[in-house]
């Protein structure tokens, strides 16, 4: 038997093994570990595309969730709005006393508007972002956010369903007509709000960071320690409005109208706001300010 060539160098000796057998031993090795690969390789793509499938029809059902909810709400909202008459303006007068009938359905209204705002806290709560708006306009159709009057006939408005902390992130309710809506401690981050009419509306403790209120109305409306830090304001009229302690740290206040609002103690720092800006406010005593106003 031919001994296998011996390889020296340095005075160490190598034996170098057969060529052809080590070939023929790596080419049976070869096929089995491409094979292996192979099969992890289209295991981890069924894997992917068994998730992605799922995942598409968690997103499906969810949806499917999102839509029986808001057609619910829809179907109990025109009961309360047609055979409760929510909007209907409630019986005030104490000269002459209310009659018994006026008594019942000021009672019927009142219950039927708790009923109402309970569930629309319940439902904007348990939606996504696109429904919400779909929900509030809904309301804004129905004469929700109009104001009414007495019967004595002096101006006033009554709230049909106060939003007090509901979750309104995310929403889009570009140039939309809210009025006179109650928003105390809502939150509106990242919703869109651009040319939107919010006049004389309760947004105290409410949430605006980072919302577009580009060219919005709020003009007259009671803004007392709320957030708008990161918010767009540009062009947007807080004229006679009550922004104490609210906090607008780099927000965008470029051409915002502040004549005659209150800023006292707002947090005015990293934003572009003018020495003008300032002088049209009513007041802004303990502001925070950015550098170089006074």
């Amino acid at each position: 038997m031919d001994k296998p060539p011996i390889y020296e160098r340095k005075g160490v000796i190598f034996w170098l093994p057969n060529i052809s057998a080590a070939l023929s031993a790596i080419g049976a090795l070869f096929i089995p570990i491409c094979l292996f690969i192979a099969s992890c390789n289209l295991t981890n793509q069924q894997s992917m595309l068994s998730d992605k499938a799922a995942r598409q029809q968690q997103a499906i059902a969810q949806d499917q969730r999102y839509e029986t909810i808001l057609q619910s709400y829809f179907t109990d909202m025109t009961t309360l709005l047609v055979d409760d008459q929510i909007t209907s303006t409630l019986p005030e007068r104490t000269n002459p006393p209310l009659t018994a009938s006026e008594e019942t359905m000021a009672s019927k209204i009142r219950e039927a508007r708790i009923v109402a705002q309970a569930k629309t806290l319940t439902t904007l709560a348990d939606i996504d972002p696109g429904r919400r708006a779909i929900l509030i306009n809904f309301l804004i159709r129905a004469g929700v956010f109009q104001p009414h009057i007495f019967p004595n006939e002096k101006p006033s408005m009554q709230l049909i369903i106060s939003f007090q902390y509901a979750d309104l992130k995310n929403i889009n309710l570009n140039s939309s007509r809210i009025d006179y809506i109650n928003l105390y401690g809502a939150d509106l981050i990242n919703a869109s709000l651009d040319s939107s009419s919010i006049h004389e509306a309760n947004l105290s403790m409410a949430h605006f960071s980072h919302v577009n209120l580009n060219n919005a109305n709020l003009k007259g409306s009671y803004i007392k320690n709320a957030s708008f830090d990161g918010a767009i304001l540009t062009g947007a009229d807080l004229e006679q409005t009550d922004l104490t302690n609210a906090d607008f740290s780099g927000a965008n206040l470029s051409e915002a109208k502040l004549n005659g609002a209150t800023l006292n103690d707002a947090n005015l720092t990293n934003t572009n706001i003018t020495q003008v800006q300032l002088d049209s406010a009513a007041s802004y005593i303990g502001a925070k300010l950015p550098p170089g106003l006074h």
